[in-house]
């Protein structure tokens, strides 16, 4: 099973796959260095609005009688 794609890579008509798998890899090294770093980010922002929130409304208003 390996020979033949390994074979159907070195080929012309393996042409194709050979482009995909690099297109893939590119799409993986892109988004580990811009897309991740970005969306932890955000999850930060989101984490720390949410406990500001609670402090600022739920907490002072409900369960301290503000």
């Amino acid at each position: 099973m390996l020979n033949r794609i390994i074979k159907l890579l070195k080929s012309r008509r393996g042409d194709f796959g050979m482009s995909s798998l690099l297109g893939v890899a590119i799409a993986i090294i892109i988004a580990v260095f811009v897309v991740i770093p970005g969306i932890r980010g955000l999850s930060e922002k989101v984490i720390d609005g949410m406990n500001e929130w609670w402090d600022d409304t739920i907490e002072d208003r409900i369960f301290l009688g503000d």
